[in-house]
């Protein structure tokens, strides 16, 4: 198995690479407030 020398992690796109946990961490709650949003909006909630 080798290794490509281009290819390269996606968190070393972010803003700050050091902090891509924050990053995926705020985007999972955004995604659970659209959903949480649209339920209600729907009228399941």
């Amino acid at each position: 198995m080798s290794t490509d020398p281009d290819k390269h992690s996606w968190h070393d796109d972010t803003p700050s690479p050091r902090h891509w946990k924050g990053y995926t961490a705020i985007k999972l709650i955004i995604l659970i407030l659209a959903l949480l949003l649209a339920v209600y909006l729907v009228g399941l909630l």
